[in-house]
């Protein structure tokens, strides 16, 4: 690598997740995010890069599971009614999931 980067090259060091979670400067800078998860439990995740001093960044929730919200979208956003073959086909796709 710094013998490219001498000729001129852009060139850096391709590394994995292991090695960035080990990254004295994220650490430093506090990018990994710590988050607690109800199927997953207490995981880190690279959070908000930037850093805003008026608006920090702050985690609110966690990303919805599959199919978390689709029955309320079916009945507010697209008037659905329960009897509607999604709403029936999601309960059945979700409960074979457990």
């Amino acid at each position: 690598m710094k013998l490219l980067q001498k000729s001129g090259v852009a060139a850096g060091i391709v590394e994995n997740t292991h090695d960035l979670s080990d990254d004295p400067q994220l650490k430093e800078r506090e990018c990994f995010w710590t988050a607690q998860h109800e199927v997953l439990g207490n995981f880190s995740y690279l959070g908000q890069a930037s850093r805003l001093s008026e608006t920090p960044a702050k985690l609110y929730r966690n990303a919805p599971r599959m199919g978390e919200h689709t029955e309320y979208v079916c009945r507010e956003f697209l008037k659905m009614l329960k009897k509607n073959s999604m709403l029936v086909w999601r309960k059945e796709y979700l409960s074979s999931l457990h």
